[in-house]
Parts: structure tokens; sequence; C-alpha cells
């Protein structure tokens, strides 16, 4: 990305509101192994960060260095906005009904939260997508990519029980298992950014419900009972919902977790839903189908979507468009994909004797 006079001043201005030259350096020292005293002599601040912009890009540096002061202020929103722009954000795709999904425009995005939600704040929802964007996580096992999992404590990890079911039986070990936040995809690097991960802890299972024996069979003969929501909890060996998004700079904020409900929304058909995922265990997406939803299955244990997701999906959050966690995606059906209700999870951890946290927020 050539940088424009225009942008460059925004650059400006949003590191110059969001940190002082202080922690600006020390965020060149520990993230980037520089020093803004190589863009010091002689200069007034604005001289400085003008270098240090300008350097950066000509180097091939500049992602990184906006990658690392977004992860110190992930919600400030000239941060936020210059992340975007840049590509650092992750990916955003909408579709409509069966029309295939596309990249979304800033305009778009907020076109359609006008249209659905008229009295929504759209910085206030962007706020809520940047958490939620820090407490997914990739779940991997001997280094490859197996599912999608997210925060629900500060060190518990919901994903689908059947992501982690070879750990159970005690096919994988434990310890080769991580959960990965903040897998990104910065421009211009053959490398996707590598993110913060966790291991599991010795008494790694929390909690666990198994598939119904028709999904294990990938049919759809019989209706799932409330007893079989395929989701488990893993107990991760630090607690990463106190922690620091970036573990580099202990100033930054607690990464934080999703609070589960007591109350869930009602939801129709044709009602947009949100699914955040790694699909195909590539870095962190966010697909939005406008008329998402199909509806419920008999017995209101299975939510039916059209939202679009990949091997590598199972385990992810759903929510609705004003970011209300509503199912756990599970698999793909004939003419459809399918979650498991939250509700139904939760009152199934209830009767198990589990009980969360609030969240941070």
């Amino acid at each position: 990305m050539s940088l424009s006079s225009k942008f460059l001043r925004e650059l400006v201005r949003g590191l110059t509101s969001a940190l002082s030259l202080e922690e600006l350096d020390s965020i060149l020292q520990q993230e980037l192994k520089r020093s803004l005293d190589e863009f010091t002599p002689g200069r007034t601040p604005h001289e400085i960060l003008v270098s240090l912009i300008l350097t950066a890009e000509q180097e091939g540096w500049l992602p990184l260095l906006i990658s690392a002061v977004r992860r110190a202020h992930p919600y400030h929103p000239a941060l936020v906005e210059i992340s975007r722009r840049f590509g650092l954000a992750p990916t955003v795709t909408i579709q409509h009904s069966d029309k295939a999904p596309r990249p979304a425009s800033s305009q778009r995005l907020e076109k359609i939260l006008r249209n659905n939600l008229p009295f929504l704040d759209p910085a206030r929802w962007r706020e809520q997508m940047v958490r939620i964007e820090q407490q997914v996580c990739r779940i991997e096992m001997n280094l490859n990519p197996r599912g999608t999992g997210f925060l629900i404590a500060p060190d518990w990890v919901m994903t689908a029980y059947h992501v982690v079911q070879e750990i159970h039986q005690g096919l994988i070990a434990p310890q080769q298992v991580r959960v990965r936040f903040q897998h990104l995809l910065p421009p211009h690097q053959a490398v996707p950014a590598a993110g913060e991960e966790f291991a599991l802890a010795k008494d790694w299972l929390v909690d666990w419900s198994p598939p119904s024996p028709a999904e294990l069979a990938d049919t759809e003969d019989t209706l799932p009972t409330p007893q079989e929501m395929d989701y488990a909890i893993l107990r991760l060996a630090e607690p990463a919902g106190l922690l620091p998004v970036s573990s580099a700079l202990p100033s930054s904020p607690p990464r934080g977790w999703m609070g589960l409900p007591g109350i869930f929304p009602a939801v129709n058909e044709e009602d947009a839903l949100i699914i955040v995922q790694h699909p195909l265990g590539a870095p962190l997406k966010f697909a939005l189908d406008t008329q998402g939803i199909l509806g419920w299955n008999a017995n209101r244990t299975r939510l039916l979507y059209r939202t679009n997701t990949q091997a590598g999906s199972s385990g992810s959050p759903c929510f609705t468009l004003d970011w209300q966690l509503i199912a756990l995606h599970q698999r793909r059906l004939n003419n459809a994909n399918q979650g498991c209700s939250m509700e139904s999870i939760v009152r199934l951890m209830q009767e198990h004797g589990i009980s969360l946290p609030e969240n941070l927020d």
C-alpha cells in the first residue's frame, strides 16, 4: 500500500492520539527490535513520527508497526480505522440469501446496520466486534488446525466436542494441543501473524456433551436429545482472559471473555447471522448473512442457517446482528449449516453443575 499524504497525516494523528513517544518506543523495542532513537536526532515529535512511518513503509515493516500499536490499544477508534483501511483487521464477508459471499466495505456494512438496527450506534457495534476478535481462537493439534473456539471464562474455551474427541479418547495427547488467539493476516506478509498461543491445563476437560448418533453417522435421521449438544469446555494452563491482549506489551488491556447469558433472544427465519471462525484453519474471518437464519429443528436444540462456513469452522460462535450469542457452529447438512443452541447448551451446563463468571465488560 503506497501512502498518500492524507493517509500519512491520519497515521500521525492516530499515533499521536493513542500513545506517547515513550510508549511507542517501548512497543518498537519489544515487538520490532527497533528504537525510536533511530528517528529522533534534532526533530520535533511530529517529524519523528513522519520519519518513523516513512522508514517503516520503505523497509516493508509498516504493517507490523500498525499491528503492534493496535495490539497495545485494540479499542482505540483511530487505530481500529487505520487497521481496517490497511487490511489488518479480520476479513468480513457479507452474503444475502443464496448469493455468493463478498468482502464487505465499511460503507456497505454500516448500511446493513442502519437498515436492520436503526437505533444502533455503529461505533459501539465495531467496538464489540473488536472485543470478540480478541476472544475467538484457533484450536490446533500437533501444529495442525482442527477447529475454532472462544473464551467463556478467564481460562475456559468452548468448542464443539467432536473437535476434541480424539483428545478425550486418548488418541492425541493434551500436550500436543494449542489454542491460538489473534491469528490474523497482515498484508504483504508471507506468513500470518502468529498471535498468542496457550496450552491446555493438566485437568483440561471441564465439561462436555457428545453429538447425537445420527450426527456421528453424518445423517439427519433422528433428532438429537437435549443431552446431545456436541460441546466441550477446555481449561487452559493460563487465564488468557485476564492476561494482556499482547504478551509483549503488559500495558495492553486484558483479553476478556464472552459472558453466557441466562436469557437468549428470539430469532426468526431470515434474520441475520454472524459466524466468527477460522475456516480451513485460515486467519480469523467474520461471515455475515443478512438473511442467514432458516429456523430451528423440531425440538429447538439445533439452529439451521445459510451463513457460509468451511472445515475448521466447527466450534465457532454464532451471533445475531447485535452480537447476541445464540449458537455453536457444528456441521454442514445437505442444504444448510447447523449449530447447537446456546440456550440448550447453557441449560445442560447448569444440569451438570457448571457455573460461569460474568465477563469483564
